[in-house]
């Protein structure tokens, strides 16, 4: 099983934990302020590449605009080579994705 917090460095994703629940999130920063946030349909952290995983894309006042699904760590790894970490692009793709479960 791949490790999962090795998988989204490679993808470009960094790894915080939140102040108030302690709780380690995965994101990635996008031009104009945006950023997204990846957890599984929980909105936990994930814990395997199997599991489905949601992105969630808010601006730089912290409020949500759009989120996208996809089916695993797979799916999300498809997109993200269509694109540079943290480019427009890669906003883009992640938003085409939105309200859809992707399977790449």
């Amino acid at each position: 099983m791949m490790d999962i917090k090795t998988a989204f460095a490679e993808l470009g994703f960094w790894e915080d934990t939140t102040e108030e629940e302690q709780e380690t999130v995965f994101g990635m920063d996008f031009p104009g302020g945006s950023y997204v946030m990846v957890t599984n349909d929980n909105g936990r952290i994930p814990e395997d590449e199997q599991q489905n995983l949601v992105l969630a894309c808010y601006d730089q006042n912290d409020c949500y605009l759009w989120g996208s699904e996809f089916k695993n760590l797979a799916a999300l790894q498809a997109v993200c080579k269509k694109a540079v970490p943290e480019s427009a692009e890669l906003l883009t793709a992640f938003k085409a994705a939105s309200g859809t479960l992707k399977e790449e």
